[in-house]
């Protein structure tokens, strides 16, 4: 049994301790700057974890810049960096993924997310990246460009945050060290 605990919350943050020790870490969207203010609001509502959330109207032209830096990751643990979001129109709750088919971009490599998997409280999540950082401070950068308006419908979505959850069935193979970089596998164990 895994067992987490919500260690504390503020308007812009929450951190969590599973039973292992490790620590999780949710940015709040309301911290991300976006181009197109008209399409972007920010709203409160039920069953979130932060008083606000963001709010996008048009998801063909998300435009949404997600800069933020992490306080409390633990060292030498793998995360996976999800973006956490819901639909404005009701859904029904499946436990199978739903195709979404994100765009975005990581760095300079343009990226597609194909599918989003349910979460908490009726959030859905996407893997954006993951991580292994060397300290419990990391820069995360990425460009939320468009989501599939044919599978996702024309409602818009809130988005909550960027969650960086501790990854606990994957291990890490170096390939290859050089002195200008370094390149590793994640492996999924199962």
């Amino acid at each position: 049994m895994k067992i987490a605990f919500h260690l504390f919350s503020s308007v812009q943050q929450c951190l969590y301790i599973g039973s292992n020790g490790e620590r999780s870490e949710m940015i709040s969207a309301t911290t991300f700057s976006y181009e197109n203010n008209r399409s972007h609001k920010r709203r409160s509502i039920q069953k979130s974890r932060f008083l606000r959330v963001l709010r996008i109207k048009d998801i063909t032209n998300l435009k949404t810049h997600i800069k933020i830096k992490t306080q409390f990751l633990s060292p030498n643990v793998i995360y996976g960096a999800y973006l956490i979001f819901k639909f404005c129109d009701p859904r029904k709750i499946s436990n199978k993924p739903m195709y979404v088919n994100l765009k975005y971009k990581l760095g300079s490599e343009t990226l597609h997310a194909y599918f989003a998997t349910w979460g908490d409280d009726d959030w859905l999540m996407i893997e954006l990246s993951r991580l292994l950082p060397n300290t419990k401070d990391v820069d995360f950068e990425v460009l939320l460009e468009s989501m599939s308006r044919p599978y996702c419908g024309s409602g818009g979505i809130y988005v909550e945050g960027i969650h960086f959850r501790a990854i606990t069935n994957t291990t890490l193979k170096v390939l290859f060290v050089s002195p200008n970089f370094l390149i590793f596998l994640f492996n999924t164990i199962d």
